[in-house]
Parts: C-alpha cells; structure tokens; sequence
C-alpha cells in the first residue's frame, strides 16, 4: 500500500479526527507512509512496529499533540519520522507530537515543526523519617514515660510501642565533657534514670564512653553490674540492661579512671530477629556529679526542651539512619519545563528575563513591569484599549507614548533580545520609522517598522558610532497582529529579526569592536530618542538580557502567554493534584529533548519545586535528579497547647486557634508570613532555635487589630520585605509589625535581615524586651531597628540594636515611653531618635559608634535621660524644642565629634519648669554642651547645670549661646587640655548664677568668658569659683 494506514482531516475545518488510538499492531511495506496524520491532532500509538516503510510516521499538514508510545522502527527507506511540508492555511508539519520508550533512527522536521521525548517522571515526597531514638514527650504522647517532667530519651516505635528485629542503634553526645583531674576526691559518678522491658537475655542497652570524642568507644559497667550477657548477633562487649526493669531504676557509673579526660557518652541498643515485646528503653535525667557530694552537678541533661521525636536534642545524636519514611499527603507540586512559554515569561524560572509588559491595566495613566514593579507613564494621550491578549497601548503616531525611567541590569547589555506583538494603523512615509520599544538606560537598542512595512531590529552602537538595523522581509500589512523578535550579542557581533517565530534576516557586524550605547534617558514605548512615534496597538513587551535561541524564540510564537505547566497544583495556580498518602502523583511525562525545526537534539531543562506548610523546595533545574522528584518534609512541629492539635505551617496553627490559646513554635526554619488577628501566645524554642524567614516577601509576623495582648517570645524573625510604609494596615514590612494592637509583648526576640525589626502604629503599651535587632546585611539600608508611631506607653529593655538607619525611631504621639538597659550601636543615622514626644526615660543604655547624634528628641517636656553611656556619635544628644522640666543626669558623654549634649530653643517659663543637667561626665566630645537660644530671649532659660565634669573637650566645655536667662551653673569641674579653648563660654547671660565651680589645666584661651552679660537687676551672680583667667565684655 501507499499508506499502511492514515489519519485525515480536512485542515479547513474543525478537526474531527483526534483522540483515536492503535494498540499493538505491525505496519510494513508502505510505499509511503506506514502511518500518516494529516492535520489530525490528539491520538495515541502504542506498541506497535513500522517495519520497512519509506517513512515510519508522517506528521503533516498541522498534526500536533499526536503520541507515540513504545513504538519501534525497522528499516525505514528514509526517515523514521517524518515532517511534510505547509498547506495554504499556513498549518505545517506537526507542532509538538511527542515520543515516550521510542527509540528511532533519522528524523526530518521543517522549520515549522517541532517534536518532543518525553520521559516518566517519579516523585517520592516523604517525612524526614522516623528514628529508632527519640526525646518523647508524654503530653503529647500518653503512651510514653518520663522519670521526671514530661520529657526523657526513648527508643522504640511510637505506632506500637515496640522496637524493631535486627536493630543496632546508637544515639551520643556531640560535645565533650571536662572531667575534672586530680586526686581521688575528684572522682565524678554518671547517674542515669533508666525504664525497660526487652526480650530478656536476646535484646538490650548498654552504656559506652570514649576520652577521644567518639573515635572509639569502651563500655561502661554500672556499679553492680548489668542484669546479663545477651545471646546470638547481640552478644559482644559484656553485659546489658535486659528483661524488664519493674519500672524507673537509678544506675550509677563510677568514672574515676576518666579523671582530667574530656569525655562523651553513648547509649547503645542490640536486637535480634525474633520477639519484640512493647516497651523499648527509656532514659531520663543523665547527670555527672562529684562522687563525694551528689548535689556538685557537673553536667545534667532532662530532655526538657519544647518538642519532641528528632526536634532539639540538645547535645545528642544518632548514628544510624531513620528506619522508615512516610510519604506526606498534600504537597503542592510545580513542574515546568523549557518546551513552553512559562519558563521563558516566568522570572521565578528565567533569571534572564529583564523586563516583561502586560499592559494589561486597562485604565488610569500608570502601566507596570511584572519583573521589577517599575512603573511606566502613559503620555500624551496614549491609552489603554483591547489588546492581543488582555489589554494593549493605543498610540496615534503623531506625540503620544509610555516612558519609564530605570536601571534593570548591572552594566548595558552586552546581549538583549526584544520581544512585542504590534498591530499598525499606519507605516511611516518614505524613508521613515516607527518606533515600537527603545530601552535607552541599559542599551540603546530598539525596535522599528520602515515605510514598506518591514520589521526592523537596531540599535545606537559605539565604535564606531551610530545607527546599525537588521530588517526583515515579510511585508506587513496594517490592521493584523505580528510578534516581532530582535536580537544582539556583543560576542558574536550578529543581529536578528524575527517574524512570527521565524528568523527572517542575520545581519553581521562589519567589526568586532561594535557595543551599545546606554546611559540615563527614559526607557520608551511608542517612540525612540528621535521622536519616531508609532500608530497603532503595542502588547506584551518582554526583554531578556540574553539571546534566545531558534527554538526558544518558536515557543514564544505559539505560546505568547506562558502559564502553561507541565503539572501544577493550586498554591502554584494550577489544578492538579496535589500528593496523595504515599507522597505522590499520579504517572506524568516531562520533556527532556526536542527536535524544533531540524534534526538537532535539544536537550530540555525541567524547574520543579514542592511546598507544604512552611517547608519548600525552591523551584530550580536541580530538583529533578534521574527521573525523581524527591521532598523530605520536616515533621510537624508546631502545637497548640489548649487544643492539642500539631501542625506544620505557623499560619496553619494560628488560622486554627481560638483567641488566648498558646502556640509552641519547635526548633526549625520557618518559611513563612505570620499574619495574627487574634490574642494569641507564640513560643519559640529560643532565638537560636526557631527561626522564621519571610524569605523578603513581606512582614514576618503582622499582628492586625484584634491582637491586642498577643505574647510573641523566644524566636527569631528575618528576611522580611523592603516596603519603608509606617502607619499603614497592609503595607509597613519588618520583623514583627503591629497596626492597632495594644499590649503586646514581644521578648527575647532576635530581628536579622528585615527593613525594621519592629514597625508598630497604634500600638499603645507595646513591650518589648531581650531583643537583638541587627540589619545585618541591609546595614546602611534597613530603616529602624524599633519603629513606634501613635503608641504610647512603649517599653523597650535590654534590646541590642545595630546595623539600622535609625536604633530606635518613635515618631509622633508616642508619649511616656521607657527606654532602659539597651546597647544601641553602630546604626547610620541616630541612635535613638524621637519626635514631639514627652514623660520619656531613658535610663541606663549604652549607646555608642552611631554616625549621627546618639540621642535625638524633639518636645521633650518632662523627660528624664539617667545614667547612659553615650560615646563616638556625631552629637551625644541633640535636645530640640517644646522642652522644659528636663533631667540629664549621671550620663557619661564621650567622644562624640559635634556635641555632648546640644541643646536647643527649650522653653520653659519659670523655675517650676526648670531643666536639671546634674552629675555627668562629658570628656573629649568637640562641645561639652551646646545650649542655642537661637537668638530669641524666650528660649532656654531656667537651665541649671549642676556637678557635673568636663574634661577635654576640644572647644568649649559648656556653651551657652545667646540667650542665657536665668542659668544656674553650680559646683561643676572643668578641666581644659591644649585644645579646649574655653571652659565655661556664657553669651547673654542674664539673672544667671555661677558659683562654686572648678576650673583646672588652664583652657587655650580663658576658664571662663562672659559676653554681653547683665547689669544692674539683670545682672548674674558670681561666687566661690576656682580659676585662672576669665573674660567680661
């Protein structure tokens, strides 16, 4: 026969002849085709031979999606599988039928044609195992045993209580213990708790000690001995602990022969292959004490630590391997793979895609880049309308356009390809373009359409200067859609233009020396540098930073939208299934090579990735290894105490609760947003322990406005998102961020990463303590390590804070706070920074090494600033304004390189508002004090400067500029050096009192100078001082 056997549908109409099958036949001697599908789409071939054909298969005349499944080919005249030529409907060849365990020889495809292999991909998404030791927890557990509290060591198998044939399993120290040395009154015992029913003289524990952290290992032997040697595979190095204990024994070890050694410990257990009865080996409060006196504990361990199984060992280990895996049901799955649009429209997969514009707003005036949030500017009238998909840019050709002004690469290109579809309502007259994109801030490239309707590719290159096109050759027409490519690569100095998915013209460079030029001017649509404005629909701009490929360029064609995975579950924003009870999916196929346009292999790169809870594996090539797409899911570990529940996620937990109910957050990383609207308590197992990253997407934990109360403690919160929103419901990011929630406490809180550490709106009565806030690597970028605004009565205590633009920052209405006991060091801006706030203290903090001032606050009445240590900042503190009723007292103020403490326009009227600067030490700042009245007589008086101590200050030690009314300054110390030129400078100082002061190491220039001071009943009293030189104008 011509044809063995043959699939037809008449290409002009709706394809009828599809989802048919053949199944295990042979097919021979066809003078053609053995089998041909002729425009027919969507049928299966499986098991079946082609022997001795001219062609094998025939794709032709637009047959896609067609599958041949274990098919072999013999001895075809020519090819394999073939690809026939286009009718006049332009539907050519075959467009992505695919093979599956189909092995063949010669292929021909055309250039409209492409041809996938697929292969079987198995997934195995499990728990990460379960171990034969464990640290149970008998709340959690019922079943379980503890000699003390609800925590002890176990070995066994929690499903039924018993432990496996065969075991040998081990679980050590991974720290060294220093025994003492000396005589013998330095002996130490090692006293354990132990439970166990075993099958007795087969099946038991031992106890083993090593002096060379673990090399090797020597048993150790109870006082009294173990209970018998065991039989068969378990019967070396003596005896063990076996039968049943009839409950919780005491055993003791003598450890003299271990003295001055640093040593560790190891438990291990031997079964053999018959009886297992239920119990298992139970041990609990291991303690190393002085033999003499049991009370001088030198190392004690209760396993009482948040969590259970494998999480939080403290200082333990295993040895062995889990004995079982689990797979985990409901795991989200994404499978992508570089055969279609997605992972070339998609940055999460193409790390090369620079820029892609949907322009899908459809209203107002503003358009924005998917890739970079960058936002473009619709000018001039241009505007919004229906477009190739969704919306698209109208402009009319004579002013109108979209600008954007940004940077989105390092550098300019050095290789670019562009991406539109454009559809024109007219071309420009002779000699003429129009210009459809023009990105001119990191290359000048552009794409253009010329009088005769042809595409064009180009750019402004350097070296030689000037303008350099590729055009294509198809004439478009006005009124259709086109999807135009250009391409650019400095490495093999070659443009391209693309039609339609299909190259149209190469144009090489004339030298090798050819570079664009890049600089800042706005990144256009609808026009270039030099006007050029287009008419007509411009839609879904994409620019990558690289050249696409033939192939790549064919799949854009036909898939223009993306969006189409392999496989994709609905966190991912697909519909598939997600995992079922054995970690799971059901049987898919994935594309490893394909054959696109010619009879080249290309191999085919797959992203994958897996989510569940809090847990995920990024999406990367590398997630797929031979075929498999593993996952080991962490166990749960996250409970509820009031309802017993665990789970995996946090957010899972809180969306769970009930208000006041109290959430144990184990040991582990979280990936995760926590977003809390209820009163709740959160308890990590220490900052170290439980870490929470927000992976830079957003706050980490967002307490909204029914979290009033909520107790966040014991964890650590980083990688929050970069928005620098204050005051905002939705959008302030940080560690821990609180709009209208009130008395919260958050305590020993470590921030590492985020944009603030805290950002707090409303948030009366805020706690917050023990915390250590570092920007870490956003130093010079993060915001504020605490940020409060509208919250009063804040409390912040032994907080470490650094890295940060401003330490702490509390903005407006922030009144009657308590800063005590913080180090607040090494920030960009201030140390501690408030506005318009009053009744602050601050007492005790160390606050050091900021390169702006280390305290500054504005309308400060009735605050209190006690015992601080404030050194190397520009000023110690800056003091401004609305200020009366100040105490500063008890500070050290020290090498601060403007001023100790500057004081500015304070304003209180009379003596029972007076300010108290008493009892500080300012040494080697360039002003001690700075008071500025900023020329007005309104300002700063009743300041009394009282016993306090200056000491090498490189101006003046206390300055008192312009006005001075009613200052008291009274039984301070100056001390001058070679550089501080005057001790005590008052300048318009009226009814001011200056008596029992001390002036020593005569200053550079006078102890003491008075300028433009009262007479008469203004005049200032003046008695008791001690000094060398003074100045009176």
């Amino acid at each position: 026969n011509e044809y063995g056997l043959m699939f037809y549908s008449d290409t002009g109409t709706v394809n009828d002849v599809s989802s048919n099958q053949i199944n295990s036949v042979s097919i021979s001697n066809s003078a053609s085709s053995g089998l041909e599908f002729d425009g027919a789409d969507n049928n299966t071939v499986y098991d079946t031979t082609f022997d001795d054909n001219k062609y094998g298969v025939t794709f032709s005349w637009g047959a896609d999606h067609n599958l041949l499944n274990d098919v072999n080919f013999v001895d075809s005249d020519d090819y394999d599988i073939y690809h026939a030529g286009c009718g006049a409907n332009g539907d050519c060849g075959g467009w992505d039928n695919y093979l599956v365990d189909t092995t063949f020889g010669d292929i021909s495809l055309n250039s409209a044609s492409r041809l996938l292999v697929k292969e079987l991909l198995e997934t195995d998404v499990t728990d990460n195992g379960t171990y034969a030791w464990n640290r149970i927890n008998t709340t959690l557990d019922d079943d379980r045993l503890a000699s003390s509290g609800v925590n002890s060591l176990w070995l066994g198998k929690a499903d039924n209580g018993k432990y496996g044939n065969g075991w040998n399993q081990n679980i050590s120290m991974t720290e060294d213990v220093s025994l003492p040395s000396g005589g013998d009154e330095e002996n130490r015992f090692l006293e354990i708790k132990t439970w166990y029913v075993t099958e007795e003289g087969y099946d038991g524990g031992r106890v083993y000690i090593s002096s060379n952290s673990g090399s090797t290992w020597s048993l150790l032997t109870p006082i009294g001995g173990y209970d018998d040697n065991l039989d068969n595979e378990c019967n070396y190095d003596g005896g063990a602990f076996t039968g049943d204990s009839s409950g919780w024994q005491t055993k003791k070890f003598n450890l003299s022969a271990y003295r001055g050694e640093e040593i560790r410990l190891k438990f291990n257990f031997c079964s053999d292959d018959s009886i297992n009865p239920e119990g298992g080996w139970y041990i609990d409060d291991v303690k190393i004490h002085k033999a003499s006196d049991a009370t001088n504990v030198l190392y004690f361990d209760d396993f009482e630590r948040m969590g259970q199984n494998w999480i939080n060992l403290g200082n333990w280990d295993t040895s062995n391997n889990p004995y079982s895996y689990d797979g985990v049901n409901n795991v989200e799955v994404i499978i992508v793979d570089e055969s279609n649009g997605e992972s070339l429209l998609n940055s999460t997969y193409n790390s090369n895609l620079v820029n892609h514009w949907k322009f899908d707003e459809g209203s107002s005036t503003t358009t924005y880049d998917s890739v970079t949030n960058s936002a473009g500017y619709l000018t001039s009238g241009a505007s919004f309308t229906s477009g190739k998909f969704g919306s698209a840019v109208n402009f009319d050709g004579s002013n109108d356009y979209v600008y954007n002004a940004a940077y989105h690469i390092s550098g300019r290109y050095t290789q670019i390809t562009m991406s539109a579809w454009v559809k024109f309502d007219s071309f420009p007259s002779s000699g003429n373009y129009e210009s459809l994109v023009n990105p001119r801030y990191d290359g000048d490239a552009f794409l253009q359409v010329d009088s005769d309707g042809k595409a064009i590719f180009g750019g402004y290159f350097y070296n030689p200067s000037g303008e350099q096109r590729v055009v294509g050759t198809t004439t478009m027409v006005t009124g259709v859609w086109y999807h135009l490519i250009g391409t650019w690569s400095e490495y093999s100095d070659k443009m391209h233009i693309y039609v339609n998915g299909t190259l149209e013209t190469e144009k090489s460079m004339s030298s090798n020396g050819y570079y664009l030029r890049s600089g800042s001017a706005y990144n256009y649509f609808g026009r270039d540098y030099n006007g050029n404005y287009m008419d007509g629909l411009l839609d879904q701009v994409s620019i990558w930073s690289v050249v696409l490929t033939s192939a790549e360029i064919q799949t854009l064609f036909n898939y223009p939208n993306g969006g189409d995975q392999v496989y994709a579950t609905p966190h991912f924003g697909g519909s598939d299934s997600r995992t079922n009870s054995d970690g799971e999916i059901q049987d898919l196929y994935f594309t490893t090579k394909m054959y696109s346009g010619s009879d080249t292999e290309i191999s085919v790169d797959v992203y994958a990735g897996l989510y569940s809870g809090s847990w995920i594996k990024q999406v990367s090539t590398s997630a797929i290894s031979s075929n498999n797409l593993e996952g080991r899911v962490p166990h749960a570990s996250v409970y509820n105490r009031n309802s017993e529940e665990l789970y995996s996620a946090i957010q899972a937990a809180v969306d769970d609760a009930t208000a006041s109910d109290v959430i144990e957050i184990w040991s582990g990383t979280y990936k995760e947003n926590v977003e809390i609207d209820m009163r709740l308590t959160l308890l990590g197992a220490g900052a170290s322990s439980t870490i929470i990253d927000g992976r830079y997407l957003g706050s980490v934990i967002r307490l909204k406005s029914n979290a009033d109360y909520t107790i966040i403690k014991n964890l650590t919160v980083k990688r929050s998102g970069n928005n620098t929103n204050t005051c905002s419901s939705t959008a302030q990011h940080a560690g821990i961020d609180a709009y209208n929630a009130y008395h919260l406490k958050l305590h020993h809180i470590n921030s590492r990463d985020n944009e603030y550490g805290f950002n707090a709106c409303y948030a009366d009565y805020l706690e917050i303590l023990y915390s250590d806030i570092d920007a870490t690597t956003r130093s010079g970028s993060a915001s504020r390590g605490i940020y409060a605004q509208n919250t009063d009565y804040g409390n912040f205590r032994y907080n470490e804070i650094t890295k940060h633009t401003q330490g702490i920052q509390l903005n407006s209405n922030s009144h009657y706070s308590k800063f005590y006991n913080n180090k607040i060091h090494n920030n960009t801006g201030y140390g501690i920074y408030s506005s318009s706030n009053y009744d602050l203290e601050v007492y005790n903090n160390i606050i050091r090494d900021n390169n702006n001032d280390g305290i500054y606050a504005t309308s400060l009445f009735r605050s209190e600033f006690i015992n601080n240590t404030v050194i190397d900042n520009s000023d110690g503190m800056e003091l401004r304004g609305s200020a009366y009723s100040v105490t500063i007292s008890g500070n050290t103020i020290k090498d601060n390189s403007a001023t100790g403490i500057n004081i500015y326009r304070f304003t209180g009227s009379s003596i029972s508002q007076k300010s108290v600067i008493e009892n500080n030490i300012f040494t080697d700042n360039n002003y001690g004090i700075y008071t500025n009245g900023q020329y007005s007589s309104s300002y700063n008086k009743y300041l009394e400067f009282k016993n306090n101590t200056f000491t090498s200050n490189s101006h003046y030690g206390l300055y008192c500029y312009y006005y001075c009314y009613y200052t008291l300054v009274e039984n301070n110390t100056f001390i001058g050096d070679d550089d501080t030129t005057y001790g005590l400078y008052l300048q318009r100082s009226l009814y001011s009192t200056i008596g029992n002061n001390t002036f020593q190491d005569d200053h550079t220039s006078k102890d003491i100078y008075m300028y433009y001071c009262g007479t008469g009943a203004a005049s200032n009293k003046f008695f008791n001082n001690n000094f060398t030189t003074i100045l009176l104008t």
